[in-house]
This record gives C-alpha cells, structure tokens and sequence, in this order.
C-alpha cells in the first residue's frame, strides 16, 4: 500500500502544471495607444486639438532581450488635414522588476518608466518640461 502511495503522490507532482511567468521583455513588448500625457504635473487628452492642428501619439516597444527593451515614440502631428510624423527610439533600455512587482525601465542606471497592468509610463523631459505619456497596451 506504501508504494501505491508512494506512486500516486510521484504521478501527481508529474501531472502538476507550473505557471511559468513571461520574461520582461515578453510582458512588456507591443503596441501602445498615449491617451494622455502630464506635463509639469497638469494632464492633457490626447489627441491635443487646437483650431486645424491636432497631434497624436503612438508608442512601441519591443523585445531586444529577456531583460532589455527598444522605445519608438511617434508624434503624428496633423494640420489641415494632413499628417506628418516624426519619431524618437532609445535602444537598450534595462527592464528591472522591483519589490512592488512593476518593471522598471532603467537608461543608464536612472529610472524613464514604469509598466504595471498593461500601463506603461514614459517619463522624460522636452524644453525644460517633466514629461509623462501615459500608454495603454493594445
């Protein structure tokens, strides 16, 4: 009867599944609408419309490793309806899972974002202004 026992427990613990968590690279990876941007603190809808002008938002990131990411921000900027768009990338961007279980996204040992429930903040600075996008994964 032991080794009935003793062979059920083995088979259980072979049958059993583990979750097996996605690297950070893989949680973080797509496509990325900026419904909104914090400039010094004060929110902004996006897209920002004034008069014929309206500018847009797009954000991508992408795998580079288990752990490192590239950043493509785009800005679509349209006036009278027609749209041009220019983009930025940072390459190597560093993904650090912190104690409160967020990714972190590190450029040079400082901190530039944040991705937690499908939110990724994107902090920077443009003019002399704190700069957050605010994206949500598609």
């Amino acid at each position: 009867m032991k080794k009935l026992g003793f062979l059920f427990l083995l088979l259980s613990l072979a049958c059993s599944k583990e979750k097996v968590e996605k690297s950070l690279g893989d949680q973080v990876g797509g496509n990325y609408d900026v419904p909104s941007i914090e400039v010094n603190g004060q929110s902004a809808a996006v897209p920002i419309v004034s008069g014929s002008t309206s500018i847009d938002f797009e954000m991508v990131i992408s795998k580079v490793s288990d752990t490192q990411a590239k950043l493509s921000l785009t800005q679509i900027t349209t006036e009278n309806g027609t749209p041009k768009s220019s983009s930025a990338s940072s390459d190597n961007i560093d993904l650090v899972k912190n104690d409160s279980g967020e990714i972190e996204f590190q450029f040079g040992g400082n901190k530039v974002g944040v991705f937690s429930s499908n939110t990724f903040k994107y902090f920077t600075q443009l003019s002399g202004n704190n700069v957050t996008f605010i994206c949500t994964k598609k």
